[in-house]
């Protein structure tokens, strides 16, 4: 017996050596500085070495011309948006003196995907308009070393422009870089500028009507584009990881040319975005379910005029559901009733009930206005009592009936029949 449990427990011990010799360690990446050639790196990039009194890094400028098509559209329209409409496209995350004419478009190609405090923004896109173009300038530090300069370039651009424009860049982008400011002792202001972020105004109309909501995607469904030698996001820390150690920028190249694409899709989307909230009978991409959160997203910014008009647009539209128009209906009866169209509000209800359903919802507020303002105790009785008939056939089918509800009902029931007793 003994030596059975001498052999387990041994056994038991060889597993356990075994399993720890069999577990290795993730070999890490280390960064490595290479000498860097920075007159030929540059050439190969496609652009000039800049030099400031704490070091030097590469920048590329690519100009689009407003005139000129990306895609579907011209950018000829973004730097006119109002800050009215940007306020409203924002969810009021930006006020209304935010202007894309002077804002700065940025996005960043990092060395790891996590954004922790070892990461670099190796590749710092910007992007402006100016002279009739979209400007695109690229800051790219060969080396680590560099990057000081990078930041400090950032830090005087950012002083020539107020609010900034990204794609995540509240959740990414911003901090990452003032983490990076930090890092190198140097006072940041990017994360004081008002941000107006795409991809939360992309989500609020599009949501995932195709799929996701990344800026590839958005290209290809909104733009029709299809970017030619582009490298996926995910290869991206690896390929700057890969040219630290051999200096080849044939890689590097795609990641140019990933960055400058973002930049400029960040523009056009932000155009689109325009179109969708200011043209709808003219937008073909405005489908029902985009009309409704484009109506949505002016009623939330208390925006009630136009909300109104959305719904009035989508009640109308054909092939709405029945479902979906009886709740529009409603919908649209609560923002005339908020800005006291009372007999707009009657107006809608009715034409719910009598055209689409009957709905108790409706039929309450019917019998509030009725009651309240019209003083009319025999309609809103009449309201009343067709939503208690409803639920007692529902109870009879079986369905949950909301005892709340029931005793609203009944209660309002017997105030109105006191009403209507008085009167007589």
């Amino acid at each position: 017996m003994l030596s059975f449990l001498i052999k387990k427990t041994m056994n038991t011990k060889e597993k356990l050596r075994q399993l720890h010799k069999s577990v290795q360690k993730k070999p890490v990446t280390k960064f490595v500085n290479n000498p860097v050639d920075y007159e030929r790196t540059a050439l190969e990039l496609g652009g000039e070495v800049i030099n400031l009194e704490n070091g030097r890094f590469i920048r590329i400028i690519k100009k689009q011309k407003l005139s000129e098509n990306y895609g579907t559209i011209k950018l000829n329209g973004v730097e006119k948006i109002p800050g009215a409409t940007i306020t409203i496209l924002s969810k009021k995350k930006v006020d209304g003196h935010f202007s894309f004419h002077s804002a700065l478009f940025i996005d960043t190609e990092t060395t790891g995907l996590s954004g922790g405090s070892g990461t670099y923004a190796f590749l710092v896109g910007l992007g402006y308009f100016s002279d009739q173009h979209f400007v695109v300038e690229q800051l790219f530090m060969p080396g680590l070393n560099d990057e000081v300069s990078v930041l400090s370039y950032l830090e005087n651009k950012l002083a020539e422009h107020s609010g900034l424009v990204s794609f995540n860049g509240k959740s990414y982008d911003i901090p990452l870089l003032t983490a990076r400011f930090i890092q190198n002792r140097i006072r940041p202001s990017i994360d004081l500028h008002q941000n107006f972020d795409v991809l939360h105004a992309s989500r609020r109309i599009w949501k995932n009507d195709f799929g996701d909501c990344t800026l590839i995607t958005l290209e290809n469904k909104l733009l029709n584009l299809a970017r030619q030698g582009d490298v996926p996001g995910e290869e991206i820390p690896q390929i700057f990881m890969d040219y630290l150690q051999t200096n080849n920028t044939k890689q590097l190249k795609k990641v140019i040319y990933h960055n400058q694409m973002d930049i400029i899709s960040m523009a056009a989307i932000i155009q689109i975005l325009h179109q969708a909230i200011k043209q709808p009978e003219k937008s073909r991409m405005a489908v029902q379910p985009q009309e409704k959160r484009v109506a949505q997203l002016f009623k939330d910014n208390n925006e009630i005029n136009p909300a109104i008009d959305r719904y009035k647009i989508l009640i109308d539209s054909e092939n709405i559901s029945q479902e979906d128009k009886s709740d529009l209906l409603f919908d649209l009866g609560l923002l005339y009733k908020k800005t006291k169209r009372f007999q707009e509000s009657e107006k809608v209800w009715l034409r719910q009930i009598n055209e689409v359903e009957f709905s108790i919802r409706t039929a309450i507020e019917l019998a509030k206005y009725y009651e309240h303002k019209e003083k009319n105790f025999l309609r809103a009785s009449e309201f009343t009592n067709r939503s208690l008939d409803v639920l007692k056939i529902r109870q009879e089918l079986g369905a949950v009936i909301n005892p709340e509800l029931h005793r609203a009902l009944f209660k309002r029931r017997e105030r109105l029949l006191k009403k209507i007793a008085r009167t007589a």
